[in-house]
């Protein structure tokens, strides 16, 4: 397990590659008890909603309590499955490493998301897919991968996936 503080420098490369400049909310799929991810969006960025969704009553209550203890205002996490979620109003979602079924709610992220929202996937490298599901391997068709940052010393990275373009077919002259 990582430690608190590799937790939230894990998370170095992401601001490379997203841009929080005009999100207005920001999901956390798989928050967990230990929110870091959140709590680095939350410290890093000027994001006004950042929520958390999870399916364990528990990891909710404890995220809550954290941000509250914290004093972070701009954040809560929600008893939500990932996948009866609506991300319409969401600019960046990102999928935790143990989120299951995996590639079943970055499906739903693109039947509910805005065209130009940031999907970031926290995916198992090497043996860590014995443990957790890629949804990178079974990524859905209306999206594509467009960056990937190095793999961790816990052999996971962060996969930065967005809607593929739309092909328009013009006709031949």
């Amino acid at each position: 397990m990582l430690s608190s503080k590799d937790a939230y420098k894990r998370l170095d490369e992401v601001f490379d590659h997203a841009n929080f400049d005009d999100c207005h909310r920001a999901i956390m799929v798989g928050c967990g008890g230990r929110p870091f991810t959140m709590f680095r969006i939350h410290d890093q960025t000027t994001v006004p909603e950042i929520v958390g969704l999870d399916i364990v009553p528990e990891a909710v209550e404890t995220a809550n309590r954290l941000a509250a203890k914290l004093n972070y205002t701009r954040l809560r996490a929600e008893l939500c499955n990932g996948c009866h979620y609506d991300y319409g109003a969401a600019q960046i979602v990102y999928v935790a490493s143990m989120v299951s079924p995996k590639a079943a709610v970055v499906s739903r992220i693109a039947d509910t998301a805005p065209d130009g929202v940031q999907i970031i996937l926290w995916e198992p490298c090497s043996f860590a897919l014995l443990w957790s599901e890629s949804a990178e391997r079974e990524l859905d068709p209306r999206l594509e991968v467009i960056g990937r940052t190095s793999i961790s010393r816990n052999m996971t990275r962060d996969v930065f996936v967005r809607r593929r373009a739309a092909v328009t077919h013009e006709p031949q002259r």
